[in-house]
């Protein structure tokens, strides 16, 4: 089918001074096309001094779509030719239906260029997508620890990529190859990683919570008094971000000895958990205990006084790593819990 393009007073205000002479004809042509003054197609004009004229439909025949320049110009009876006026114009993918079939992905600067990166395929192509991109795990093994970016793009059905967007990621060693060794808190000047009043810890340990006693300055606590806390791992460079305490026994996680030296008390799976716990006490045998989840922020999520040897519990919380707390009133056990829904 034949695209046709209406342009309007396209040559409205194109006033020609033309020396009392009369402009008899156009001509034009599209994009690079300019075959020379009197080689294009031409345009029959109603012979007159300056005036305006209105452009008949276009033949667009063998343009594809996306932007195009149309070029203009007039021929006075004196043979003389005016300049050659341009305007722009777009045609739209009416018939053909963008829609992305592949794309492809590289590390920091392993740009190849546009084609040349590592591919991956599109499982239902359409135009817009929402495809998984698993990249293997070996093309993480030879990165430094540490921040790095992932950039993907993707390939349309007639060969258009799209813009490359970049997500952050982030290397760190296997969780079992690091334990917590120290942490260091502030009141109110932060002196910087490793500068401020530091504490080790005796035992070092896994990921969980800790019971740990923080200089204080003053004589009274106020709601307005802040202490500052983070620790620190085994790799002797890992910081944990700065948490502000801002009330007594308050923080980010609460207080409980590793999971690592406590993993006879108490279990729960499965983990990760996909909407149901089972929590399976030991040590506490017919004894009342309290059982509460955290989120990372030191929100208490819930809690649950337990007294039976085996507990099924519902959660319903978004994905991400919680806290499951188990208390008497001798001690607290803790242990790290995903939730992946």
């Amino acid at each position: 089918m034949k695209k046709l393009l209406s342009i309007l007073s396209l040559l409205a205000a194109f006033t020609l001074c033309a020396h009392a002479q009369t402009v008899v004809q156009a001509e034009y042509f599209f994009d690079s096309n300019d075959l020379g003054f009197g080689s294009c197609t031409p345009v029959t004009l109603v012979p007159a001094a300056d005036s305006t004229w209105q452009l008949p439909s276009l033949p667009m025949a063998g343009l594809t779509a996306g932007n195009h320049k149309l070029f203009i110009r007039v021929q006075d009876s004196n043979q003389q030719w005016s300049h050659t006026v341009r305007r722009n114009f777009n045609i739209p993918a009416s018939t053909v239906r963008d829609t992305v079939i592949a794309g492809e992905w590289f590390i920091d600067d392993g740009d190849l260029g546009y084609g040349q990166c590592n591919a991956f395929t599109v499982t239902n192509p359409d135009s817009a997508i929402i495809e998984n991109l698993n990249i293997p795990p070996s093309a993480f093994a030879g990165l430094s620890y540490g921040n790095h970016k992932i950039y993907v793009r993707t390939l349309d059905n007639i060969n258009n990529w799209s813009h490359t967007v970049r997500r952050n990621v982030e290397v760190v060693p296997a969780d079992d190859s690091l334990l917590v060794v120290e942490m260091e808190s502030f009141e109110h000047v932060d002196l910087g990683y490793g500068n401020c009043t530091r504490q080790e810890f005796p035992v070092p340990f896994t990921d969980g919570c800790w019971t740990f006693n923080v200089p204080y300055n003053g004589t009274t606590w106020n709601s307005t008094d802040s202490i500052f806390v983070r620790v620190r791992d085994s790799s002797n460079s890992h910081w944990s971000h700065t948490v502000r305490v801002n009330k007594t026994g308050s923080g980010p996680c609460y207080t409980g000895l590793s999971e690592l030296n406590n993993a006879a008390t108490f279990s729960i799976y499965p983990n990760p958990s996909y909407g149901q716990l089972t929590v399976e006490l030991d040590q506490y045998k017919n004894q009342p205990v309290e059982l509460s989840i955290y989120n990372m922020a030191g929100q208490k999520l819930m809690s649950k006084i337990i007294t039976q040897h085996k507990s099924d519990l519902a959660l319903s919380y978004p994905n991400g790593i919680y806290i499951v707390t188990l208390a008497n009133a001798k001690q607290s056990i803790t242990k790290k819990l995903v939730i992946q829904q």
